[in-house]
């Protein structure tokens, strides 16, 4: 759902010539990722925690999906 609404924003940063919305998805394209880092070095291994995190990732894209098609011509 993530890269979907990620693409989806760019989109919609193409269509509407506001390249600020690019730097945003990449933005925070990072910051969802970055806590992954430390279940992959070993850092963090609760994976309960990590599946928690991914579906509450999920739903907000989802969420960003459904918004992001309305300002779609």
């Amino acid at each position: 759902f993530m890269q979907i609404a990620f693409s989806l924003w760019v989109l919609i940063a193409v269509v509407k010539k506001k390249f600020v919305y690019v730097i945003y998805v990449i933005l925070i394209h990072a910051a969802i990722d970055f806590p992954l880092v430390f279940v992959q070095t070993g850092h963090f291994t609760n994976l309960w925690v990590v599946e928690l995190y991914i579906a509450i990732v999920g739903m907000i894209s989802f969420c960003l999906i459904k918004k992001g098609r309305v300002l779609l011509p």
